[in-house]
């Protein structure tokens, strides 16, 4: 159980930083467009962050269920980041 607990915090983590410093680098001019896309992939690094703080509680009491829940929070807050980094929300990137 411990395996899997601290392999979940250091996959999230790296997840979280990602989203957080990898995916609002640019390599050109910082469009409005862009400043917005940085602002929803810092709140999710820092949602998924914060799901660390959520997990704590469960880990020391062993509920699995609150693990879960936290797990799939932090899961959440990758895909919105994710999906946009995808382009897959247009009205974030055309003008």
């Amino acid at each position: 159980g411990w395996i899997h607990n601290i392999s979940a915090v250091i996959f999230f983590a790296l997840l979280a930083y990602n989203s957080y410093f990898l995916f609002t680098k640019s390599a050109g001019e910082i469009t409005d467009k862009k400043r917005r896309r940085n602002i929803i992939f810092k709140v999710c690094g820092i949602g998924m962050l914060a799901s660390f703080v959520l997990l704590i509680p469960f880990l020391i009491l062993d509920v699995r269920v609150g693990m879960w829940i936290v797990e799939a929070l932090a899961l959440l807050f990758f895909g919105v980041s994710w999906l946009t980094k995808s382009q897959c929300y247009s009205w974030l990137f055309k003008d």
